[in-house]
């Protein structure tokens, strides 16, 4: 197991964004997301956890419409598996370059 940051981006608004795709062979655990909004004005983020072959939508969602205060950050402790290639983590916020992801856990 390797442990380590599986991604990282700045999240436009009004597109959702792939913070991670899952490879061939490999299982993925995403163990902590941090959510720091950057900006001096409260600013929102949706996260979806997209498996191999679904739509998008609010049956995959992991957040929703997150508030994340003024130049502050969201700590999200999880235990999410992605085990099918092709799976995703994606994102998108509600505020124009005002949130920046960081996606931490391990490959197996």
């Amino acid at each position: 197991m390797q442990e380590k940051r599986l991604g990282q981006s700045q999240i436009a608004n009004g597109s959702r964004t792939t913070l991670y795709t899952l490879g061939a062979s490999t299982t993925a655990i995403f163990k902590t997301i941090i959510i720091t909004n950057t900006t001096d004005t409260d600013a929102s983020i949706s996260i979806w956890d997209i498996k191999d072959g679904d739509s998008y939508g609010d049956d995959n969602a992991i957040l929703k419409d997150l508030n994340v205060p003024a130049n502050d950050f969201v700590q999200i402790i999880t235990y999410l598996i992605q085990d099918t290639e092709g799976d995703t983590l994606q994102a998108e916020a509600g505020t124009a370059t005002a949130i920046t992801i960081n996606a931490y856990g391990a490959e197996i």
